[in-house]
């Protein structure tokens, strides 16, 4: 992935981090969004490790769910690099106490589709947008969700629908569109609400994944990235993180 420029949204944490520092470990420069100024900290010390492997790195504090934020960013992607190779979208949310009833409709898939609107722009033929989702989300109506995460995997259903549907519009200017569905990854904030809420339910899923472990951020991040290093694949192509045996 080397001179590669990659947009990660929500990449100072969890899955998004080990995205991109994986990322950097190809050689590709990076972007990564964060929304809580509080968490300042967390992007500084991702640029100390991605700078250490010899990339540039563009962090951005954006709440993909504000508009002119999304604005900020790709102005200032485009200064600073010109283009946009990869579009991972990663932030997602909606298990926010604080937060009002149609947020979770307005993070997973409002701002998705924005984000590809606005970011599709600096793309340039050849490009990947890739959307991360979950197991209970892409399998909405099927599976059982999680205790509480019902809204989360309604919304994300709803956002892969609706991305699916640009596939046409996305081929004419040669992007294509990755789905990537991830069991309950360790190392995320879902895993540690989850775990909390019962132990036991997640030891249980654990022993129904095939190999009898759920999979890890660092296995997320292969994962996604794996669509750059296969430009044969179509369109549409869905890969599976910890599907149950």
């Amino acid at each position: 992935l080397k001179d590669k420029v990659i947009l990660v949204t929500g990449g100072t944490r969890g899955i998004g981090r080990a995205i991109a520092l994986h990322a950097a470990d190809l050689g590709a420069n990076l972007v990564v969004t964060y929304r809580d100024p509080a968490k300042k900290a967390r992007a500084e010390e991702l640029h100390k490790e991605t700078s250490a492997r010899g990339v540039e790195l563009l962090v951005q504090r954006a709440d993909i769910v504000e508009t002119t934020d999304n604005q900020q960013l790709f102005e200032r992607i485009k200064s600073e690099f010109g283009r946009l190779d990869g579009l991972i979208l990663n932030a997602a949310g909606g298990l926010e106490a604080d937060k009002g009833e149609d947020y979770a409709l307005k993070i997973n898939r409002d701002a998705q589709l924005e984000l590809v609107q606005q970011g599709r722009a600096l793309m340039p033929a050849g490009g990947w947008i890739i959307y991360m989702t979950s197991l209970w989300a892409h399998r909405f109506g099927q599976l059982e969700p999680l205790p509480g995460y019902g809204p989360v995997a309604a919304t994300k259903f709803r956002a892969e629908q609706d991305l699916r549907g640009l596939i046409p519009d996305l081929e004419k200017d040669n992007l294509k569109l990755g789905i990537v569905v991830g069991h309950l990854i360790e190392g995320t904030g879902a895993f540690t609400i989850f775990k909390r809420k019962s132990r036991a339910m997640v030891e249980q899923m654990a022993q129904e994944v095939v190999g009898g472990k759920l999979p890890g951020t660092r296995d997320v991040a292969t994962a996604t990235l794996d669509y750059f290093l296969h430009p044969e694949w179509p369109s549409g192509h869905t890969v599976f993180v910890g599907e149950p045996g």
